[in-house]
């Protein structure tokens, strides 16, 4: 039985979202992502390039990069690969303001 996706919608402050090749084409696309071509690009170009950087660490070679974060002063980019796609989520982002203790 297949499950249902998850509904983008339901997921609290998500902006946008869209799913692209590992090359950068827009497979799908909702909310701020919208038929965005130019960013599906620049995302495909940071995963690469994060996947070509563990490559050249010797202790994180054989690891599976799967995520990336990218956070900006408003919201946050999350990109996961899975099956030759990625798959891209920007979110509202609130930074907190550190705890101090006396």
């Amino acid at each position: 039985m297949k499950q249902s996706p998850l509904k983008m919608s339901t997921v609290p402050d998500v902006l946008g979202q869209m799913t692209i090749t590992e090359d950068g084409v827009v497979i799908q696309s909702s909310g701020d992502l919208s038929n965005n071509e130019k960013m599906g690009k620049k995302f495909s170009n940071m995963a690469q390039t994060a996947i070509r950087v563990l490559a050249h660490d010797p202790e994180l070679k054989n690891s599976n990069f799967r995520r990336l974060s990218i956070v900006w002063r408003d919201c946050a980019y999350v990109l996961t690969i899975s099956n030759h796609k990625i798959f891209v989520v920007k979110r509202a982002f609130d930074p907190q303001e550190p705890t101090t203790t006396a």
